[in-house]
Formats: structure tokens, sequence, C-alpha cells
């Protein structure tokens, strides 16, 4: 689940975006690239370190940043992150802005998994459902976990649709403990 300040980042982003006319999608893969720097563990270390100034914080991020033609905005909005010690948030960040495109886009992403790798037409009749319920386009992340005892769990922005048969056992169990 996105946190209502990466929301309120990602829509200041938006609104620059859009006002400066450049491109939501090739700023969010700049983003993404920012984000792969910014999480490496010695810079990450480094920028969640309270006793370093933000100045040299921010010419850290900087010179790591020179080595890129990033988008002037982009840029100036990491700065922000870094004054406003946000820098850390860029994956939520990057996340709500991709919500909002999607949005924008009328698709849903979701993560489908499942004990064993699903059949093709299994996979397109859940995707096919899925469209039915949202009313929209279906990106589907598609994984595999052995714990899953039979059936599958379907999750879109942290909530859960539970549809694997240890989920039912345990409803059971529930019912025969608590008699509910």
């Amino acid at each position: 689940m996105i946190d209502s300040i990466a929301k309120s980042y990602a829509n200041a982003l938006i609104e620059l975006l859009d006002e400066s006319k450049v491109s939501i999608k090739d700023s969010i893969e700049e983003l993404q690239i920012i984000e792969k720097i910014v999480s490496d563990d010695e810079i990450s270390r480094f920028l969640e370190y309270p006793n370093i100034y933000k100045s040299e914080k921010l010419n850290v991020i900087k010179d790591a940043l020179s080595k890129y033609k990033f988008d002037k905005t982009i840029v100036s909005f990491i700065e922000v992150l870094v004054n406003n010690n946000r820098i850390l948030e860029l994956n939520n960040i990057i996340d709500a802005c991709n919500e909002y495109l999607d949005n924008l886009n009328s698709v849903v992403r979701v993560e489908i998994i499942s004990n064993k790798n699903l059949k093709e037409k299994t996979l397109k009749n859940i995707i096919d459902c899925l469209k039915k319920e949202f009313k929209k386009d279906i990106i589907a992340n598609v994984l595999v976990d052995e714990a899953i005892i039979g059936g599958i769990v379907v999750k879109r922005n942290g909530y859960i649709l539970d549809a694997s048969i240890l989920s039912k056992l345990k409803s059971i169990k529930e019912t025969v403990i608590y008699g509910e």
C-alpha cells in the first residue's frame, strides 16, 4: 500500500511534469534509474545517516546523477527529496506515479500467485475474470509459491484475494473452534 506522503510527492511531481510538458512515463523510467543509484547499500547508508549535512548528501546525489542526462524537472525533484529527507521514499513515490499512470490508462496491476506454473488457458480465464471485476485491463505478474496449497492468491495494491485451499482450511478451522 502506498502511503499518503509518497502520494503527495507523486502528485506534486505529476503536476510539475504536466506543466513542463514532460512525459510521465519517461520520467518514471528516469526515477527508476535514480532509485537504483540511491538504493545502493553504501549510498543509502550515507543518506540515512543523520549527522551528515543535507548539502553533503545533495552533492553526492548530484555527482552520481551528473553521469546521466536526466530531465531538469526530475533532477530538481530529487533535490527536493534530499532536502526534505524523503529520498529513501523514492520507490514508493515511483509506485504512486505508476498507479496514477495506470489509472489514466485504465490498467490494474495484480500479482497472481499459485503453487505451480499456471496453464495459459487457466491464466487467461483468471485475467478475464479480473477484467470483468475491475472493468479495466489487467497487467499480471505471475509468481509461483510452493507454500500455497492449491488455488491462487491475487494481490492488488495491498489487498489480497486468497482463494487457496489453505485459506479455506483455516476458515473451516476457525468455524469449528469458534463456532462462527
